[in-house]
C-alpha cells in the first residue's frame, strides 16, 4: 500500500487578522445558533433522503474538522481512507471514527481519532465548538462533527493501516465557487451525479462535504476575511 502526504496548496496570501483573533471570532460564532441542516443539504446527494439504511440503530461516531495555520493563511487536514472492504472505503474524510467505550465524550472521539490516523498530539488542539450532527445511510452511523484549532501546522504521520493519503486544503480554497462542482457516482447501478468540492485530483462529497459547507458558513458570519 502506497501512503503518501499531499500538500494542496499554492496559497500563499497573509491574512488580515492575526490567528488568535480568528480563533477567537470562529469560537463565536460557534457557540450561536449554527447554520444547520440547511447548509449542509447544499453538498448532499440527492438520493440521500430517500435512502434508508436497514441496519438498526445506528452507532455513535465523531469527527473533527481542524483549522491550523499554514503558508499565512489557515488549512484543514482530510484523509484519503485506505482502500479496503468498507462502505467509505477510499473516500476523502474529515478525520473521526466510532465511538469507543473508551472516550468519556463524544469530542474525545474525534482527539483520539485524530492522534491516531494522523498523529497530531491531541493535547495541543483546542476544541472551538460543534456542528450540526448529521446521519450517514450508507454505514449507518450518527455523527457528531467538531471543530478544533492548533497553534502551529502539524507535521502530519499518516496510519498506514487507516490513511492512504494526507490532504491538507486551504480554507480560501474552500470558499471558491469554482472549486464547488459536481461529480458522477454509481448508485443501485445507475450513474448519479453529486455535489463535491475539488481539492487537484481529489473530489470530496457526501457527509464531509456537508460538514465542510456548514462550516464554511460559520467562517462566513464570523467575518473573517480569507483573502
Amino acid at each position: 500500500m502506497e501512503v503518501s502526504v499531499i500538500f494542496f496548496g499554492g496559497i500563499q496570501k497573509k491574512y488580515t487578522m492575526h490567528a488568535d483573533l480568528f480563533v477567537k471570532k470562529l469560537k463565536e460564532e460557534l457557540d450561536k445558533a449554527l447554520p444547520g441542516e440547511e447548509y449542509q443539504e447544499l453538498m448532499a446527494s440527492p438520493y440521500r433522503k430517500q435512502y434508508r439504511s436497514s441496519a438498526g440503530k445506528p452507532q455513535n461516531g465523531s469527527v473533527i474538522l481542524l483549522v491550523y495555520p499554514s503558508g499565512g493563511g489557515f488549512n484543514t487536514v482530510l484523509i484519503e481512507r485506505s482502500v479496503d472492504n468498507s462502505v467509505h472505503s477510499g473516500q476523502i474524510s474529515l478525520p473521526g471514527g466510532r465511538v469507543e467505550e473508551c472516550d468519556a465524550f463524544p469530542r474525545d472521539t474525534a482527539l483520539r481519532e485524530l492522534a491516531e490516523e494522523v498523529h497530531v498530539e491531541r493535547n495541543d488542539v483546542r476544541i472551538l465548538g460543534s456542528l450540526t450532527p448529521l446521519y450517514i445511510p450508507a454505514s449507518n452511523y450518527y455523527v457528531q462533527p467538531f471543530v478544533g484549532s492548533i497553534e502551529y501546522k502539524p507535521a502530519f504521520i499518516p496510519d498506514p493501516r487507516e490513511v492512504q493519503k494526507i490532504i491538507e486544503a486551504p480554507l480560501e480554497h474552500l470558499t471558491r465557487p469554482e472549486n464547488s462542482a459536481t461529480m458522477v457516482i454509481s448508485h443501485k447501478n445507475r450513474a448519479v451525479e453529486v455535489p463535491c468540492y475539488t481539492l487537484g485530483n481529489h473530489n470530496v462529497w457526501g457527509a464531509t462535504a456537508m460538514i465542510i459547507r456548514e462550516f464554511m458558513e460559520v467562517v462566513r458570519r464570523a467575518g473573517v476575511s480569507l483573502k
